[in-house]
């Protein structure tokens, strides 16, 4: 599991790395957010990954952290999505 879960957040951060590239490129904000999104997606995995190895947070705060990660990731996605006047 612990390796399904690493190469998730690897490949979020793959996906972020060319979304911000994307967005230098065409200069969509739009995408700045999608590629945010997947920053933080990394983040969260990557975190889930730090401390199952070493025992940072408790099962139960480890879901709360998850849940808030995955909040903000959603926020990042609707955005673009809500606004469409960029």
């Amino acid at each position: 599991m612990l390796l399904i879960i690493l190469a998730v957040a690897i490949l979020s951060l793959i996906l972020s790395t060319i979304g911000f590239s994307s967005y230098f490129t065409t200069r969509d904000k739009r995408i700045i957010f999608v590629a945010t999104a997947f920053g933080v997606f990394f983040l969260k995995n990557f975190l889930v990954v730090i401390s199952l190895l070493y025992d940072i947070f408790p099962h139960g705060d480890l879901e709360f952290v998850e849940a808030l990660f995955d909040l903000v990731t959603l926020i990042f996605l609707i955005v673009p999505v809500i606004k469409k006047d960029w």
